[in-house]
């Protein structure tokens, strides 16, 4: 998830106030260690830790890890979690992803099953044939990948059922799907690229409440507890980012021609990867903060890559500046 892991170190006060700790169980792994046992930082949270001691189970891929045995809702290095008693975090392990281009079996009235059930990915542009045809499809509970672009420009799909071990949705996966008018992401799905509903105007997100990495207002995506921000496929005109956001990930507002406004909260920090890439008719930033705040936020060198000239208001000091356009 292109975030660097802390292991933060025993703060007994911390854990005295709130009972809050992590220990991590390989759960029956060959080989291999697990992270040493973890307690809150200051803000009574713990950074979940990766697979720092290589674990290994044959014929199986590690994945991450779930406060049950078997649970298919992963935590992932990076994410945070709170609570106020001792937990324990099950190594999780499931079958090596087989990058095959899926068939599918034409249904009626425009319905798609895909029938190669084996298989782990629906591969890049995998449906590319079938934009206008394709209005419902049928993804088996064996798929764990929808890769870039599977059912891209698939403009009268409609319907779409995610199936609980889904595990990522990849850039540009259901990009302009514009008759997609409501999605459910599964508890097991913990990671989704920016631009994976990108032109989806129209559509309303909701999250299975048991999923421990991403929450939604019903129209954006986030993870980390609210944190980041990782998708927002339907802002029009001034959009106002949650207050609670830290960081924008990877090309959230991609192409969005018709963003003209983004409101900034003071907690903001990073700017990631194309955030704003081709957004042409952004013509505002507005920070909570002051100029030397927005200074200070991390910003990938192409965050705004082929935007015209956007002005930029920092309130709380009542500072104005405008930011040239960026182009290679």
């Amino acid at each position: 998830m292109f975030v660097l892991v802390t292991i933060v170190s025993c703060d007994m006060e911390a854990l005295n106030k709130t009972g809050f700790s992590v220990t991590y169980d390989k759960n029956d792994a060959d080989d291999g260690t697990v992270p040493g046992i973890q307690f809150p930082n200051e803000r009574g949270s713990i950074e979940i830790s990766g697979n720092t001691g290589n674990l290994t189970k044959k014929v199986f891929t590690f994945y991450g890890w779930s406060t049950n045995k078997t649970n298919s809702s992963f935590l992932n290095k990076g994410d945070f979690i709170t609570a106020d008693r001792p937990m324990t975090l099950y190594a999780q392990f499931d079958k090596p992803l087989t990058k095959e281009i899926v068939n599918a079996t034409k249904l009626e009235n425009g319905s798609f099953k895909i029938t190669n059930e084996g298989y782990t990915v629906i591969a890049k542009n995998a449906f590319s044939g079938k934009k206008e045809e394709l209005k419902s499809v049928e993804i088996p509970s064996t798929i764990r990948i929808i890769d870039k672009k599977a059912f891209s420009d698939c403009s009268n799909l409609s319907s779409v059922t995610l199936p609980d071990g889904l595990m990522a949705i990849s850039r540009e996966a259901f990009t302009n799907c514009t008759e997609l008018k409501a999605i459910t992401i599964p508890k097991s799905v913990h990671q989704i690229f920016g631009s994976a509903f990108k032109g989806c105007k129209n559509l309303k997100i909701s999250i299975d409440s048991q999923n421990l990495n991403l929450t939604t207002d019903g129209i954006s995506i986030y993870s980390n507890r609210g944190k980041r921000l990782v998708c927002c496929p339907s802002a029009i005109g001034t959009y106002t980012v949650s207050e609670n956001v830290e960081e924008i990930f990877d090309q959230v507002f991609e192409d969005n021609l018709e963003l003209t406004k983004i409101v900034f909260p003071k907690n903001l920090k990073k700017i990631w990867y194309g955030v704003f890439t081709d957004c042409k008719n952004l013509k505002e930033i507005e920070f909570a903060g002051t100029k030397e705040q927005w200074e200070s936020i991390t910003k990938i060198s192409n965050w705004n890559y082929n935007c015209n000239s956007i002005k930029v208001t920092c309130k709380a000091d009542n500072n104005t500046f405008d930011i040239p356009p960026y182009k290679y």
